[in-house]
C-alpha cells in the first residue's frame, strides 16, 4: 500500500509542477524541457520493480506465521511474549494480497494494448497499398533528404478510422496516407512536403519508441492515476516539439503555411486515437496551443536550467519514503527461532532531552546535553514466518564545547 501511495503522490506532484511551470513560463520555454522530464520520470520508474517482485516471491509460499513479541536483544531489554499464529485469513487480507492484484492488472493492461496493436497492424496490411502517385513520392524524397532518412515507404490506407497522415511501425516504419486525402483534397507539392517533413521528424526523434515505452510504463503502473495526465501531456509535447523542430529555420510566411496545412488536415480529423501510431493531428483540441507554440521565441538557457532542476527533483524525491522515512529506518537482526538474518523497520519517536553531562573537550564552557529517543522495530522472518517486535533506545550528545 505504501508503494502505491508513494508513486501516486510522487507522479502527481511532478505532473502538477510540470503543468504549472508550462502554464507560467511556456511562452519562453516551449515543450522540449517537459518531454525530457517525462523521459527522466519513466526511466526512474523502471528501477523499483525489484523490491515489489522480491516481496511477491517471499510471500508466495507463506501460509501461517507464528508471531512473537520480543523486547531488546543483544544489549536490549529482553521480553518475549508469544502471541500465537497469524491466521491464513489475516495473511490473505491487506498488503500481502496487493502484489497479486498488481501483477494481474499489469498483465491485463499489457495484453489489451498488445492485442489492440496486433489487430490494427493486420487491418493496415489488409486495407493499405503502396503509393503510386509520382508527385507525392517526390515530396517524400525531398523530405527524406532534409531529415537524412534513407528508407521510408508510403502506404495509402482505405481504413475509415482516421483522416490524418500518421507514422506506423517501430521497425519497418511507414507513412500512412488516408485515401480520402488523395481523392477529395487537392494538396500541392509544397503541402505534401510539409506533411512528410512533419512525419519524418517524428521518425528521426524516435517518437514511436517513446510512445510505446510510455504506454508500457503506464500499463505496469496501472494503479497510478496521475499517469493518465502525464501521458496526455506527453502526447501534446511530442507534437509541439516536432512542430518546433520543423519550423526552426522557417520565416514567418513559411510558418503560416505550415500551420495552414495542419489546419487543413485537421478539418477531417477523427476523434478516435489509435494505438501504436504518431499522427500529424492527434487531437483537434490542442491545435491552438500548437499554433501558438510555432511562433514563440525561446531562450535555450532557460530550457537547460529547467530540465536540470527537474532532473534533480525526480532523481532525489523519488528516493524518499514520503513522510515515513523521516521517522523510520532499516535495522538488521537475527530471527530467535531459526537464526536467519532478517531486516526490519524501526519507527522512531521524537528526540527527548534527558540530562546534562560533563563535556570532555579541552576548552569547554558548559555541560553537554544528552538526548534519547525510543523506537519499535517490527520484523518478520521470511524463512520461518516468525514475527516479532523489538524496543530500541538511541542516545546522542549535543555538545556545547568550544572545539565542537
Amino acid at each position: 500500500m505504501a508503494f502505491i501511495i508513494k508513486w501516486n503522490l510522487f507522479i502527481g506532484i511532478v505532473a502538477f509542477m510540470a503543468y504549472v511551470i508550462q502554464k507560467i513560463m511556456g511562452k519562453r520555454l516551449g515543450h522540449y524541457w517537459r518531454k525530457v522530464v517525462w523521459i527522466l520520470l519513466t526511466i526512474k520508474m523502471c528501477f523499483p520493480f525489484w523490491s515489489v517482485t522480491e516481496k511477491f516471491r517471499q510471500h508466495f509460499f507463506i501460509i501461517s506465521m507464528p508471531a512473537y513479541y520480543m523486547g531488546e536483544q543483544n544489549q536490549k531489554t529482553a521480553i518475549m511474549t508469544k502471541i500465537g499464529n497469524v491466521s491464513i485469513r489475516e495473511w490473505m487480507s491487506g498488503e500481502k494480497f496487493l502484489p497479486y492484484i498488481w501483477l494481474a492488472g499489469m498483465i491485463l493492461c499489457l495484453l489489451f494494448h498488445a492485442i489492440q496493436y496486433r489487430i490494427w497492424k493486420k487491418r493496415i496490411f489488409a486495407e493499405c497499398k503502396r503509393m503510386q502517385k509520382n508527385s507525392v513520392l517526390e515530396a517524400l524524397k525531398k523530405a527524406s533528404e532534409v531529415c537524412k532518412i534513407k528508407k521510408t515507404e508510403i502506404w495509402v490506407c482505405e481504413n475509415q478510422d482516421f483522416y490524418s497522415p500518421m507514422l506506423f511501425g517501430v521497425r519497418n516504419t511507414k507513412v500512412l496516407i488516408p485515401q480520402e486525402m488523395l481523392e477529395t483534397e487537392n494538396y500541392s507539392y509544397e503541402e505534401w512536403y510539409l506533411i512528410f517533413l512533419h512525419e519524418l521528424t517524428h521518425q528521426k526523434k524516435h517518437d514511436l519508441w517513446y510512445k510505446r515505452f510510455l504506454q508500457i510504463i503506464r500499463d505496469v503502473y496501472w494503479f497510478c492515476i496521475p499517469m493518465l495526465w502525464v501521458q496526455k501531456m506527453a502526447n501534446i509535447d511530442i507534437e509541439c516539439v516536432c512542430d518546433e523542430t520543423v519550423t526552426k529555420h522557417m520565416n514567418l510566411t513559411q510558418r503560416k503555411d505550415y500551420c495552414n496545412v495542419i489546419l487543413k488536415v485537421a478539418s477531417k480529423q477523427t476523434k478516435k486515437e489509435l494505438s501504436g501510431v504518431v499522427s500529424m493531428v492527434s487531437e483537434t483540441e490542442i491545435l491552438k496551443e500548437r499554433f501558438y507554440n510555432v511562433f514563440l521565441a525561446r531562450k535555450k538557457l532557460r530550457i537547460y536550467v529547467t530540465v536540470f532542476l527537474f532532473g534533480i527533483i525526480i532523481l532525489s524525491f523519488s528516493e524518499m519514503q514520503i513522510a515515513r522515512q523521516i521517522w523510520s529506518s532499516s535495522h538488521i537482526e537475527n530471527c530467535p527461532k531459526c537464526k536467519a538474518a532478517v531486516q526490519g523497520e524501526v519507527v522512531w519517536n521524537a528526540w527527548e532531552n534527558e540530562k546534562n553531562v560533563v563535556c570532555t573537550h579541552q576548552y569547554a564552557w558548559g555541560d553537554d546535553l544528552q538526548k534519547a529517543r525510543y523506537g519499535v522495530e517490527k520484523i518478520r522472518c521470511n524463512e520461518c514466518g516468525n514475527f516479532f517486535e523489538i524496543k530500541i533506545r538511541q542516545e546522542k550528545i549535543v555538545c556545547h564545547g568550544y572545539n565542537d
